[in-house]
């Protein structure tokens, strides 16, 4: 799965707005609207009710993609930090 789409997303202020109001309980549209200066457009029809939640499973690509960028830039830290790169010792 690639993470671009879900980067994209999140790269949007309001998106991650509403992430963080779904992010512990289901909210419906107008709960999230009111939340944020947007005007809901899925209005509540007669009977129904639409709630969003975080599906955890969706931010797995992202995790993989972090995890292998920090893996491989920390082991590059690692290996800089461990690497005499200056004279030897005693000489100037």
């Amino acid at each position: 799965m690639n993470p671009d789409a879900a980067l994209k997303a999140l790269a949007e202020p309001h998106r991650r707005a509403i992430l963080q109001l779904v992010s512990h309980d289901a909210r419906s549209v107008g709960d999230i609207a009111s939340h944020l200066d947007i005007t809901p457009q899925d209005q509540r029809r007669e009977g129904t009710r639409h709630l969003f939640l975080v599906n955890p499973g969706g931010f797995s690509a992202v995790q993989q993609f972090l995890a292998d960028f920090w893996t491989h830039h920390l082991g590059q830290l690692h290996t800089a930090l461990h690497t005499p790169s200056g004279p030897a010792d005693g000489e100037q």
